[in-house]
């Protein structure tokens, strides 16, 4: 069974106290996934042996990111270990190799397709989702302007919609939400990642 690493994130319970959390449409995505969270308020030394039982990361969304994160996410990338960014944790991605945000008005909805989004021919994610053109939720308010990762994809008004890393073996960032999509995009990006995650196991 994959081992699968996810970074939760900070939240409010009913009594208004401090949690961190994993979104459940997170793990039924990975239901046959053995789910390792990753406390981004332990260091990254402490969290280095956990890091290295894992087949595999998922930076999931929430509502923001501290430098711990950043660094936990640029280790991933120096050990070329298989990782997925999802809304915020494409956001971290992008910050790292020099990103730029802007605040955007109009794409947090919660109808389940927002708006269409195009990927570029040649990119990693179009030889992994077979389509030049998808349609995807969107409940974010903040969108990456620049990067010096791959954009692989963008939306009609050109936000930026997914980045990548071409010299790693899956480094990939989507700024919608495929775990909460059931539909043959969301099923080939997580056939995708997990396939590299058997590849990274069995290295």
């Amino acid at each position: 069974m994959l081992k699968i690493g996810i970074l939760m994130r900070e939240d409010k319970n009913i009594t208004n106290k401090d949690v961190y959390i994993i979104y459940k449409s997170l793990v039924d995505w990975l239901k046959n996934c053995l789910i390792i969270p990753l406390c981004p308020q332990n260091s990254l030394e402490a969290l280095k042996p956990l890091i290295a039982s894992l087949d595999g990361v998922i930076l999931g969304g929430g509502s923001d990111y501290d430098s711990n994160d950043l660094a936990i996410t640029e280790y991933l990338y120096q050990q070329n270990i298989p990782t997925l960014g999802i809304c915020l944790g494409m956001q971290m991605m992008a910050t790292l190799w020099n990103g730029d945000m802007e605040d955007v008005a109009d794409h947090h909805t919660n109808r389940m397709y927002a708006h269409d989004v195009f990927i570029k021919e040649n990119s990693k994610l179009s030889a992994i989702l077979k389509n030049s053109c998808i349609k995807v939720n969107s409940r974010h308010h903040s969108a990456i302007v620049k990067t010096t990762l791959d954009i692989s994809a963008v939306s009609e008004d050109n936000v930026v919609e997914a980045i990548e890393a071409r010299n790693k073996n899956f480094f990939i960032g989507v700024q919608w939400h495929p775990e909460d999509l059931a539909d043959i995009n969301s099923k080939r990006l997580l056939e995708a990642f997990l396939k590299e995650c058997y590849k990274y196991a069995n290295r």
